[in-house]
């Protein structure tokens, strides 16, 4: 049986895709991924600007207390003269400072007469202005190739005069499951039948990363998934499919994608989840997982989640923690086990990790309630208060408690 570190290198090895670029508008750019390095097209500031409304001044000394007010600045108004020592301007948030600005004094500090400005403390130099440049140098990175944009990337991209930016198109995904056992969900069901829940989830899982096609329930009938997996092929850059990833008489997936291109069937040394396939046909990538539905989930998590991030040019690295182990085992586990679990953090920010208790491959409702998965090392008995890796699911943050 294969390691799982092992299979999981292998596995991103192969993961190589030539993604299709298209140019969008950014009103059209929420959740899309670069294509291309963005750079600053300006400095951030352009200019040395107030942070506040109040009133620039020029106090080399920062510790005079009386000014005389020359003029008043609003936000975009052109500014082309200098204040002397002891002037001052009216100034609002965003509005150039005049040359000579040492500082710029909130209006909440200050008393005014007239043309004569009293601040109510001294105002030390620098304060409350934003300097030419001080965030962002024009020609600097601001985002690299493969940068997923979210809102405040959006709005830097706005800010530099960026409008139209190349973005990778999105994988093309189609998600089937197969078993002549299976009915949908609003189906009735009969003797020795059992609905489809693996290919929802992995709808599910897969809309975290990118848009999926439902292909729907292939039979147990060896022309019909070859007349499937062809076509979709053609079309598709990934084809996921539960259960389909072993090799027995009635199991005609790995038939057909031998037929049609290369495939490579591992038993892994994990539990659970023993039985996996990936390979290709043509340009498309074929990922085969277990039928028992919390196999399905765990090896989708522990493998696919990261080849899929792989072809799209990301991390495929899972978030990981050590967490405390408040129960123990009684027996040496041959296969590396990822148990079903709920970590917290207590007080002192120490992670702990329970298990949910039920956790058959086919027992969904333990998963459910889980928040990690809890990894037990191959070849050893892990005690209670042991530390162990723990895989977080991307679901809501543990919180203390």
């Amino acid at each position: 049986m294969k390691n799982y570190d092992v299979a999981l290198k292998e596995l991103l090895a192969g993961m190589t895709l030539e993604r299709a670029v298209t140019t969008v508008t950014l009103p059209e750019a929420y959740d899309r991924q670069l294509a291309m390095d963005c750079m600053a097209n300006y400095d951030t500031p352009l200019f040395d600007n107030s942070a506040m409304d109040g009133y620039a001044l020029n106090d080399p000394s920062g510790q005079l207390l009386e000014f005389t007010i020359v003029e008043r600045i609003m936000a975009g108004d052109a500014v082309d003269f200098s204040l002397k020592v002891g002037e001052a301007a009216r100034i609002f948030t965003g509005a150039k400072t005049p040359k000579n600005t040492t500082s710029v004094v909130m209006q909440e500090n200050t008393q005014v007469n007239g043309e004569k400005l009293t601040l109510t403390e001294v105002n030390a130099v620098g304060l409350n202005v934003r300097y030419k440049a001080e965030e962002i140098k024009k020609g600097a990175m601001l985002f690299s190739k493969g940068h997923v944009l979210d809102p405040a990337a959006i709005a830097l991209l706005a800010s530099q005069g960026i409008w139209k930016i190349q973005v990778y198109t999105d994988l093309k995904i189609t998600v089937f499951s197969t078993g002549n056992e299976l009915k949908e969900p609003w189906d009735s069901i009969g003797e020795s039948q059992i609905y489809d829940a693996n290919r929802y989830q992995l709808l599910a899982w897969v809309s975290k990363l990118a848009k999926a096609c439902d292909g729907g329930i292939l039979k147990d009938d060896y022309k019909t998934v070859l007349s499937a997996l062809k076509s979709e092929a053609q079309e598709k850059d990934l084809i996921i499919l539960s259960g389909g990833a072993s090799v027995g008489e009635a199991d005609y997936i790995a038939r057909a994608v031998i037929e049609l291109g290369e495939l490579h069937m591992w038993k892994l040394a994990i539990k659970p989840g023993k039985p996996f396939g990936w390979g290709k046909i043509g340009n498309c990538h074929i990922i085969m997982l277990p039928g028992n539905p919390v196999s399905a989930y765990a090896t989708f998590y522990l493998l696919a989640y990261p080849a899929i991030k792989q072809l799209m040019g990301l991390s495929p690295k899972l978030p990981q923690l050590n967490a405390i182990i408040n129960f123990g085992g009684d027996r040496i586990q041959p296969r590396r086990e990822f148990l079903r679990g709920n970590y917290y953090q207590d007080e002192d920010g120490v992670y702990h990790v329970d298990s949910t208790g039920l956790q058959g491959s086919a027992m969904l409702s333990g998963l459910s309630y889980a928040n990690c998965l809890i990894e037990m090392k191959e070849n050893q008995m892990t005690e209670k208060g042991s530390v162990v890796r723990i895989y977080p699911l991307p679901k809501e943050v543990a919180k203390a408690r």
